[in-house]
């Protein structure tokens, strides 16, 4: 009940912005399927979200 009354003056404005802590994708990778490891030949960099 507070924060529905406090809402307008909590949130003032938001804004599209690039992606932030977003997984690795051997993490998202151990997530999907924790049988198939990741493969460590590749290499580990910030996952493709729009997926």
């Amino acid at each position: 009940m507070e924060f529905s009354q406090r809402a307008a003056d909590i949130v003032t404005s938001y804004d599209i912005s690039p992606y932030q802590n977003v997984p690795l994708l051997s993490e998202v990778a151990a997530a999907k399927d924790p049988n198939e490891p990741w493969d460590r030949e590749e290499p580990d960099s910030p996952a493709d979200l729009d997926d």
